[in-house]
């Protein structure tokens, strides 16, 4: 099964990564790994993170016995964290409903980003799992 999106053909459950833009943000997904982060801009949030959606929804179905979830935002829109946070739920309820496999969830942020910070609070306690916070 192949996934399109404007500029990458996806081999299913291969390495996806979406190189950043000005508008757009890293994205790196691989078994064991989920990496998201620089700015997040797009005009259509949709377009951009719908492979992100594709990959972990077919991930999901038999993850890795460990996996490490990074977050990096430099800056984020409504409509990417909203993204961002769907990407992040489907991944909460796969560890939540499989107790054999670890996910790990870090968040990143520059020092003195609060709104960053903030962002990453919010979204840990409304996915009720557990941050780990990276000052860089």
């Amino acid at each position: 099964m192949y996934f399109q999106d404007s500029a990458h053909l996806i081999l299913e459950m291969e390495e996806y990564v979406l190189e950043p833009t000005e508008k757009t943000p890293t994205i790196h997904l691989k078994d064991g790994l989920v990496v998201i982060s620089g700015r997040s801009i797009p005009e259509d949030p949709y377009k951009i993170y719908r492979s992100a959606h594709q990959w972990v929804k077919e991930y999901i179905k038999k993850p890795a016995n460990q996996t490490e979830v990074n977050i990096q935002m430099e800056y984020c829109d409504t409509g990417s964290t909203n993204n961002i946070y769907n990407i992040l739920t489907k991944l909460v309820k796969c560890r939540n409903s499989n107790f054999k496999i670890e996910m790990v969830f870090n968040w990143f942020y520059e020092k003195d980003d609060d709104e960053i910070l903030e962002l990453g609070r919010f979204m840990e306690s409304k996915l009720n799992v557990m941050f780990n916070y990276h000052e860089i």
